[in-house]
C-alpha cells in the first residue's frame, strides 16, 4: 500500500469518527420522520432527507474536502515537514494519491453515506436532483434502461464535482508551497468553491431540462452527458497537473509538453462553442477566426504559467547551457513551460497573414486587422521579458508587481496620454493608424530588442558579479 496513504489514513480515521457519521445521519432521518407527525401540516420526510444528505455531501466533500486537500500540503510547510517529505523515495504519482486521497479520506467516508441516502432516495421516490431544489415536475422516462442510467449519472455528476474541487485546492496548495507564498485558506479557496457551487447548481437544475441539447462543433450532444463527461476530464487534466507540478517540486525534470497538450485541448473544447456562421467579423477568412481563438487561450496560458514558474539566475543559466551544450531532450527539459506554448502562439498567428490577404475582401493598405495578433504576439514576448528582468533585480519578490505596473503604462495610460500625436503606438504599437499599419510589428519587434538586450545585460552583470 502506498505509505503517504497509509499514513493520512491513520491520521484521518479513527474509531469515534467511524461511528459518529452513522449515528448523526440516523438520527437525522429519525428527527424528519418523527416531524410527519408532530407537524400541523403534512409533510414529506423522504424529501428533507434527501435534501440534507446532498447539502451535507456538499459541505463535506467539496467546502470541508478541499480545506483538507489544501492544507494537507500547506500545514506541511507550515510545519517545517514539507522538506523532509520531499526526500522520500516516493514517486509524484505516490506523492498526489497519497496527498490528495489521504487528506479527504474521511470526507468522503462522510460523503459516501450522505451520497448513499440521497441514491436511495432518488431511485425509490423517482426524485429528478431539479425537483429537490426547485420543486419542478420532472417528467420521467418509462424506459427503466434510461431510468437506471438517470439514477447512475446523477451520483456519478456529485462525485466528479467533489473529486474536481478537491483536486483544484489541492494544486493551488501545490503551487503555495512551490511559490512560498502562504495566504489565509479561505481566501484561496473562496472562489473555487463559488465556481464548484454554480455548476452543482446546474446539475440540481437537472441541466435547465430533463431532454436538453447542446450543439459542440456543429453536432448535438446530450446536455447531461456532455456535462459528465466535460467533468471526468477537466478532473483528469487536474490530477495530472498535479502530477507534473508534484514532479517540479521533486526537482524531477520533464520535457515541457504537458502545457502545450493543454491549452491544444481547451482550445478545441472552448472553440467547439463558438457559432462561426454568425460570427460578428464577417470580414474574416474562414478558418482566421479559429486560429485568433485558439492563439488567444494559448496568449492566456503563457502569461499565467510565466507569472507562477521559477524565474531565478540558476534556472535561466541552465536553460541557455542546455540548449547550447547538451541533448536535445536536456534541452527540453529546461526549458520553461510557456515557452513552446509561446511559440506555438507565435507561428499560428504569423499563419494568419496570409489567410487574410488570400481574402479578396480586405483592403490590405488600410487594415490593421492583418498584422495584430502578429503584434500581439511579439508584446508577449517583452512582456515575459520585462517579468524575468524585474525577477532578476534585487528585489525578486517585487518583480511581477512592478511588470503589472509597467505594463499598465505601456498598454493604457502612456497611449491613451499620447494618442491625438500619434505618438501612443510607440508605447502600444496596436494603435498605430491604420493607413501606417505596417509599421506596428515593426515598433513590436524594437520593443522585444531593447527588453531583451536589458535583460541579457542583467545577466552579464549577475554573471559577473559571482565570478569575482
Amino acid at each position: 500500500m502506498n505509505p503517504e496513504l497509509r499514513r493520512n489514513i491513520w491520521l484521518e480515521i479513527n474509531p469515534n469518527r467511524l461511528m459518529v457519521t452513522p449515528i448523526v445521519l440516523t438520527l437525522i432521518g429519525m428527527l424528519f420522520y418523527s416531524m410527519q407527525y408532530s407537524m400541523s401540516y403534512p409533510i414529506d420526510w423522504q424529501f428533507l432527507f434527501a435534501t440534507s444528505a446532498l447539502v451535507i455531501f456538499f459541505v463535506a466533500t467539496v467546502i470541508w474536502g478541499s480545506i483538507q486537500a489544501y492544507e494537507g500540503i500547506v500545514s506541511e510547510v507550515r510545519e517545517n515537514t514539507w522538506d523532509v517529505q520531499k526526500m522520500s523515495s516516493l514517486t509524484a504519482w505516490q506523492m498526489v494519491i497519497g496527498k490528495l486521497l489521504g487528506s479527504t479520506i474521511f470526507n468522503w467516508y462522510i460523503g459516501a453515506f450522505c451520497l448513499g441516502i440521497f441514491l436511495f432516495l432518488f431511485k425509490i421516490k423517482s426524485l429528478s436532483v431539479f425537483n429537490i431544489f426547485f420543486a419542478y415536475p420532472y417528467q420521467s422516462d418509462s424506459s427503466d434502461l434510461f431510468q437506471t442510467w438517470n439514477y447512475l449519472r446523477a451520483g456519478l455528476l456529485v462525485i466528479f464535482i467533489a473529486l474536481f474541487a478537491q483536486a483544484n485546492s489541492f494544486l493551488y496548495g501545490l503551487l503555495a508551497a512551490h511559490t512560498g507564498k502562504m495566504t489565509s485558506t479561505t481566501r484561496n479557496l473562496f472562489m473555487m468553491w463559488i465556481f464548484a457551487l454554480i455548476i452543482l447548481r446546474s446539475v440540481l437544475m437537472d441541466l435547465f431540462h430533463p431532454y436538453t441539447d447542446l450543439i459542440w462543433w456543429g453536432y448535438e450532444w446530450d446536455q447531461h452527458n456532455f456535462i459528465l463527461a466535460s467533468l471526468v476530464v477537466f478532473t483528469g487534466w487536474v490530477w495530472f497537473g498535479a502530477y507534473r507540478l508534484m514532479s517540479t517540486i521533486l526537482q524531477i525534470r520533464l520535457v515541457p509538453w504537458a502545457g502545450l497538450s493543454f491549452v491544444i485541448f481547451m482550445s478545441i473544447y472552448v472553440i467547439g462553442f463558438y457559432d462561426f456562421t454568425n460570427s460578428a467579423i464577417p470580414t474574416l477568412p474562414s478558418g482566421v477566426l479559429e486560429i485568433i481563438l485558439f492563439q488567444s487561450i494559448g496568449l492566456v496560458w503563457v502569461y499565467i504559467t510565466a507569472w507562477h514558474e521559477r524565474r531565478d539566475w540558476i534556472m535561466l543559466r541552465r536553460f541557455f547551457y542546455s540548449w547550447r551544450y547538451e541533448s536535445w531532450r536536456t534541452a527540453w527539459m529546461a526549458t520553461p513551460n510557456w515557452l513552446p506554448v509561446a511559440f506555438w502562439v507565435f507561428i499560428g498567428n504569423l499563419i494568419t497573414i496570409p489567410l487574410i490577404m488570400l481574402y479578396s475582401e480586405i483592403n490590405i493598405q488600410t487594415n490593421l486587422r492583418l498584422v495584430f495578433p502578429l503584434i500581439m504576439s511579439l508584446l508577449m514576448f517583452r512582456d515575459i521579458g520585462l517579468l524575468y528582468f524585474f525577477s532578476l533585480g534585487k528585489q525578486p519578490q517585487k518583480a511581477a508587481s512592478r511588470t503589472i505596473l509597467l505594463l499598465i503604462m505601456l498598454y493604457g495610460i502612456l497611449p491613451l496620454l499620447f494618442q491625438y500625436t500619434y505618438m501612443g503606438a510607440l508605447f502600444f504599437p496596436a494603435a498605430i493608424p491604420k493607413q501606417w499599419f505596417w509599421l506596428g510589428p515593426i515598433i513590436a519587434l524594437v520593443h522585444v530588442g531593447i527588453v531583451f538586450e536589458l535583460l541579457r545585460n542583467r545577466m552579464k552583470n549577475i554573471s559577473s558579479s559571482i565570478s569575482k
